[in-house]
């Protein structure tokens, strides 16, 4: 990485090989260090996902449980990437602060349990399971509609991830204001 870092936790299609990982992340493998699974400390973060799978993380509605992800060091390039994708400038999603617990497994070792995916740098060494860190993570802050009757995950799981519709298959008719794709309930 050429640029100054930061940490970024992440829960969703940006996970070592999902989605978005083999899209955004792989193709500029020099501006990202994989440092392993993470898990976030507070448990107000709401994890939930639409019509398309897309996940999403609420940010305002004050309770549910940890989140399981992946914590990456990026650069300000990559930073900008994620930004990009995640809407930060047209509000879909914010960028915000929170604290993770680190959860020993490497991207080495992560990496080989998914299928040895190109380009992962290894985790930091010395870094031990449970180690606390602060990180950036993409929440939604928007006033979501039946929030409280969404069904809360912990994960955003790879069953979960093989349903996600990319952008360009999705009817934008099914967009909600608050960002996500919506069936009439």
């Amino acid at each position: 990485m050429n640029s100054p870092a930061v940490n970024v936790f992440v829960y969703g299609t940006l996970r070592l090989g999902y989605s978005n990982y083999r899209r955004v992340m792989e193709p500029f493998s020099s501006s990202f260090e994989h440092l392993g699974l993470a898990e976030t400390v507070e448990p107000f973060h709401l994890l939930f996902t639409d019509a398309y799978s897309i996940p999403y993380a609420c940010a305002v509605c004050g309770k549910g449980s940890p989140i399981k992800g992946e914590l990456y060091r990026v650069d300000s390039a990559m930073l900008e990437r994620l930004d990009e994708l995640e809407g930060v400038s047209s509000g879909r999603y914010s960028r915000v602060s929170t604290r993770v617990t680190r959860r020993g497994e490497r991207g080495a070792e992560l990496g080989a349990e998914r299928g040895a995916e190109r380009g992962v740098e290894r985790g930091a060494e010395g870094t031990e399971e449970g180690t606390e860190e602060d990180a950036l993570m993409y929440c939604i802050t928007a006033n979501v509609p039946r929030l409280e009757s969404r069904v809360a995950l912990r994960e955003f799981t790879k069953e979960l991830d093989s349903k996600w519709v990319p952008p360009a298959d999705r009817d934008q008719g099914l967009r909600q204001p608050w960002g996500g794709y919506e069936r009439e309930p």
